[in-house]
């Protein structure tokens, strides 16, 4: 079992003791030693590189990089904590040297941010050596800075650590015939009843053209990767699943969402294989109990793909003779393309209704409500009340 060897050299006894602890019993791919500036400044550079060498990240405070002698160590290692102040002062001065981490774990200046990580020049007063080390608040919240650290060991080594969860995941997928009748709103609202009533680990995956993530939920803006990045490192090869908190946020419910891209959903510009290593890479880590799918009328060869992993599909129809016929042709051509001559996994039904009857979800329109940034569904009123029952028959959560 693969792990993560974190040292923590920090000045103040009571604040490295709470991270050291935080953090060990936070992740359990993390393997936390804790050691006082003093014990670490009492040896000589020798050993102070040769211990260095048994740990993948240095976390030490910012004082200590600039005065202890023999900081010789894998600048591929070290990471500096630093106060809130400093970064934002030293960003605002410009100060050359200070930049986010780049998306490819370069030193370019103009790459996009990452996982609140951001760079620094540091002379090694022992060998005169300047190193270019990322840097890192030291009151970030631990679940963040676990995040930047696996994202941090993940782009400079290649070698990230995956430390499987025991989940067996199980996928359900919302779709539909034709555009316009709730998809979204069906699957974020079962989303958030299997992570609250059941209390899962659910992660909800938007597979539509353009994703509707930012409409449904209220995401942090902290400057993460988003879905793009962590498609580009799975690609490259860095196993971005091992970190994936650092691609993904939870909304208020605790459900995961990948941040989304700007403009198409890059999802979509997958190839079937392509999609497959994506999908495999969100199971084999055992980290989520389900995955909701929400997907427009797809029924190319990816969205056959996609349609074959679940094992039930949602096909939401309108209270209109239009959006149920749409939907019995869609049936139609699943059932040739599948060659199922009945979808038991299929559970058709139907929204904006005005019949309180099974499968059917009331047309509600106090259970929404919008501000300026995003939609916001009520987790007691009638169409939340409908979901529950939809989600006892088709996730068998109930």
């Amino acid at each position: 079992m693969n792990k993560l060897k974190v040292l923590i050299v920090a000045e103040d006894r009571d604040y490295g003791h709470i991270l050291a602890l935080s953090m060990a019993n936070r992740n359990a791919d993390f393997d936390v030693t804790l050691e006082s500036t003093e014990k670490w400044g009492s040896r000589d550079p020798v050993k102070s590189m040769e211990y260095s060498d048994r740990f993948d990240i240095l976390l030490m405070d910012e004082e200590i990089t600039y005065t202890v002698p023999g900081i010789g160590l894998d600048s591929a290692k070290l990471v500096r904590l630093c106060p809130e102040k400093e970064l934002a002062a030293r960003k605002a001065k410009g100060i050359p040297g200070i930049y986010e981490l780049g998306l490819h774990g370069e030193n370019n200046r103009d790459g996009p941010g990452g996982a609140g990580l951001r760079e620094d020049v540091v002379n090694d007063v022992t060998t005169g050596h300047a190193y270019v080390v990322p840097c890192i608040c030291k009151y970030t919240d631990v679940e963040e800075m676990s995040a930047a650290l696996r994202y941090f060991h993940g782009i400079r080594s290649g070698e990230a650590p995956i430390m499987p969860g025991t989940a067996e995941t199980r996928m359900v997928l919302v779709t539909s015939g034709s555009g316009g009748v709730g998809t979204t709103s069906v699957a974020v609202t079962l989303s958030r009843l299997i992570s609250q009533i059941k209390k899962y680990q659910v992660l909800y995956l938007n597979y539509e053209e353009v994703s509707s993530t930012n409409i449904y939920f209220n995401k942090p803006k902290n400057g993460k990767k988003d879905i793009n990045e962590y498609i580009y490192h799975l690609f490259k090869g860095t196993k971005p699943q091992s970190y994936i908190e650092s691609f993904t946020f939870k909304d208020a419910y605790d459900v995961a969402a990948f941040y989304p891209s700007v403009g198409r959903n890059q999802l979509k510009t997958l190839t079937r294989q392509e999609l497959e290593v994506f999908i495999s890479s969100l199971t084999e880590i055992k980290i989520f109990d389900c995955i909701i799918i929400d997907s427009g009328s797809e029924l190319s060869e990816c969205g056959q793909y996609l349609l074959d992993c679940c094992e039930k599909i949602v096909l939401l129809n309108a209270a209109t003779p239009v959006s149920r016929e749409k939907n019995n042709r869609w049936m139609d051509e699943y059932t040739f393309l599948s060659g199922k001559e009945a979808a038991e996994e299929i559970i058709r039904v139907e929204n904006m209704s005005e019949a309180n009857a099974p499968r059917s979800l009331l047309f509600d329109e106090n259970s929404f409500s919008s501000s300026d940034e995003y939609i916001e569904i009520a987790a007691t009123n009638a169409f939340a009340v409908c979901v529950r029952s939809l989600m006892e028959e088709v996730c068998g959560y109930g």
